[in-house]
């Protein structure tokens, strides 16, 4: 940052260097941690870059621009990405720190939740670059694709994606930071906790070391869920107060960066520091609802309802627990839907609804399950055990199984019922799993001679 602000300075009336020092200096101030000063740098490159009429400089300006906007929670014209796309002629064009507007559409996409999205804006990058024979960039998308498919429920899937990322990073701009981060976030949902932790404390170190503050607090956020998930709530309250401090501090207003905030709210309330949970949600969820967020708004409902919960409004709570099921429901982000499920089976239990209790729990469970969220399984199980009483007869399905035994009697296979549904084909895997042994078969065939929609046996 001190050489790119000295190099500013001596650009003089070359407004064109200036212009692209400005994007450099707005891009590297997110990973600085402070979007205040990116956005100054961000409006002073989009005015040069217009001033001068180069196109090439002023689609980096765009981008940039509408990528600091994006993470600082800043209302931007989405017309601005729009404009810089169109005006992009990536081939023979040198950036500067690496913005484009397909990386900042990539991450917009990422960050909002359209994992499918940003899937496919970033594999789209990837060719692109491997098309353009810039092989120092073409891994640059492995940090976000590993990122999307643990979020997507594939966790499991990344671990030989990193292999090969981390055989090419010491000839890439892929960063063994990036890498590690990866690996111990597929850990983290995985359950492998122990090595998620270690991972997360490391990294943290090694981020501040080398200034890398945005992924200081990335570490720390992983290192709060790990603690989190681990009902080890003094230690991830810890690092999560941490997390919060450093997002304020460079200015973070995006609630798809701040995806800390409801572990936080958790750890608070598991604490019985309600007040102080109540006040850590509060721009949280102001952002998620101003800015219409689905993951954040989702989320902001199940913090709500357990704080309800938390302050005996058992009544209450099992309505905003609802609502948060309910607004989880067309998320591509199964680990949300499944925490908003065991917040209401929870609810419900103590509501004395056992059977609309269990039904919630063995939704969430079955999820759990089908993206191998093992810690987060097991808990599922000990709630469901406190729920006591008559289990389901064996051929009594949850809702969901209904839904998934009656899309694959009608003949649609894994694939096309885990679309219909908008979960993973592990989830429609595990579920049909269950609906097997409840029913007592063993074949799709003799799903489809005994299984009717209105859930009775022929």
């Amino acid at each position: 940052m001190e050489l790119l602000k000295q190099a500013r300075d001596e650009a003089g009336a070359d407004d064109k260097l200036a212009a692209r020092i400005e994007v450099d200096l707005a891009f590297m101030a997110l990973f600085n941690g402070d979007l205040s000063e990116g956005l100054e740098h961000a409006r002073a490159s989009v005015g040069l870059a217009e001033a001068i009429g180069d196109e090439q400089v002023l689609v980096d300006a765009l981008s940039v621009f509408a990528l600091v906007h994006f993470c600082a929670g800043q209302p931007f014209d989405e017309a601005i990405l729009d404009r810089a796309l169109r005006l992009d002629q990536p081939a023979g064009h040198v950036r500067g720190v690496g913005v484009s507007p397909q990386l900042a559409r990539g991450v917009i996409l990422l960050r909002t939740g359209d994992l499918d999205g940003a899937r496919a804006q970033f594999l789209a990058n990837r060719r692109a670059a491997i098309e353009r024979g810039e092989e120092g960039t073409a891994n640059a998308p492995d940090f976000s694709l590993g990122v999307i498919e643990i979020l997507a429920g594939n966790a499991s899937r990344v671990g030989e994606q990193i292999r090969e990322a981390r055989a090419l990073a010491a000839h890439t701009s892929v960063k063994a930071l990036e890498l590690a981060y990866v690996e111990a976030l597929a850990d983290g949902h995985l359950g492998r906790l122990e090595a998620a932790r270690r991972a997360a404390l490391t990294g943290a170190a090694e981020a501040e070391r080398l200034e890398e503050r945005l992924f200081v607090l990335r570490y720390l956020s992983l290192h709060g869920f790990v603690e989190l998930s681990a009902g080890r709530f003094e230690a991830a309250e810890e690092s999560l107060a941490k997390a919060a401090s450093l997002a304020e501090a460079a200015s973070i207003g995006e609630p798809g960066l701040l995806e800390f905030v409801p572990d936080r709210v958790e750890a608070l309330i598991a604490l019985s520091r309600l007040d102080d949970a109540a006040a850590a949600l509060e721009s949280y969820e102001r952002a998620a609802n101003e800015l219409e967020r689905p993951v954040g708004i989702a989320a902001s409902l199940r913090c709500r309802g357990l704080l309800a919960l938390a302050r005996g409004d058992i009544e209450k709570g099992v309505e905003l627990l609802e609502r948060a099921a309910a607004a989880s429901d067309g998320l591509q982000i199964p680990i949300e839907r499944a925490r908003s499920l065991l917040a209401l089976g929870v609810a419900r239990r103590r509501a004395k609804q056992k059977r609309a209790a269990r039904e919630s729990l063995e939704s969430a469970l079955a999820i759990f399950e089908s993206i191998e969220a093992s810690v987060w399984a097991h808990r599922m199980r000990d709630e469901l055990a406190r729920i006591g009483g008559r289990g389901p007869r064996s051929d009594e399905l949850t809702p969901t199984e209904r839904l998934v035994a009656e899309l694959v009697a009608q003949g649609k296979t894994n694939k096309e019922a885990a679309g219909e549904l908008v979960v993973t084909v592990r989830a429609i895997e595990a579920n049909l799993s269950r609906i097997y042994a409840k029913l007592g078969i063993r074949s799709r065939t003799e799903l489809a001679r005994v299984y009717r929609p209105e859930g009775t046996r022929t």
